[in-house]
C-alpha cells in the first residue's frame, strides 16, 4: 500500500495536472485529513460518490484516514459504502489493506459488505491477512461467510496469512472442527 502512496506521489510530481483532475476537491480534503474543508465542500454540494478515473470515492480515501468521522460525515452525505473501483476493490477492502479497523467498522456499520471480492476473488479478509491486520481480522472474520474461501489463484486468507508469517492470524483463521 506504501508503494501505492509513494507511486500516487511520483505521478503527482511529474503530471501534475493529469493527477489532479483525476479528483475531485472532496477526493484531496479527505486525503489530506482536512475536515473543515470536507464540511465545506459537503455543505456547498460536492458529490459524495464522485469518481477518479479508476472508479474511487472519497469513501475509498476516508479508509485511510485514522479517523472514523470522515466514513461516517461521508455516508451521511450519501456516499456509498458498496462501491467498488475498477479493480472490484471496495473501502471496506482498502480499510482492511491498510489495517484501518476503526474505517472497517464504520464502513460496516453503514452497509459495506464484507464478502464483497475484488475483481483477483480477493475477499478484504484477504487484503488484511496478507498484510498482517490482526484487528482487522477480527472484525471482518464474524462478518465474512466463507473465511476459508479461495480467490482465483486458489489462495485462502489463512494462505495469505501464513506465507507472511502471520502465525496469530493464521490461527484465528484456521478451520472449526
Amino acid at each position: 500500500m506504501v508503494a501505492i502512496q509513494r507511486l500516487g506521489v511520483i505521478l503527482a510530481c511529474i503530471f501534475p495536472l493529469a493527477v489532479q483532475s483525476a479528483e475531485s476537491a472532496l477526493h484531496q480534503a479527505v486525503e489530506k485529513g482536512d475536515r473543515e474543508r470536507v464540511e465545506r465542500l459537503l455543505k456547498d454540494g460536492a458529490d459524495a460518490n464522485a469518481r477518479t478515473e479508476s472508479g474511487e470515492t472519497p469513501l475509498h480515501y476516508a479508509a485511510f484516514a485514522r479517523e472514523r468521522w470522515f466514513v461516517q460525515r461521508l455516508v451521511k452525505a450519501g456516499a456509498d459504502p458498496r462501491a467498488a473501483n475498477s479493480a472490484g476493490e471496495t473501502p471496506l477492502f482498502w480499510a482492511a489493506l491498510e489495517g484501518n479497523a476503526a474505517a472497517a467498522q464504520a464502513l460496516i456499520a453503514a452497509g459495506a459488505d464484507a464478502n464483497a471480492r475484488d475483481a483477483k476473488g480477493n475477499l478484504p479478509l484477504h487484503a488484511a491477512a496478507h498484510n498482517g491486520e490482526a484487528e482487522v481480522v477480527r472484525v471482518l472474520l464474524p462478518r465474512t461467510r466463507q473465511p476459508q474461501a479461495r480467490n482465483r489463484e486458489g489462495l485462502s486468507a489463512r494462505d495469505y496469512a501464513l506465507a507472511g508469517g502471520h502465525d496469530a492470524i493464521a490461527k484465528l483463521l484456521a478451520p472449526r472442527r
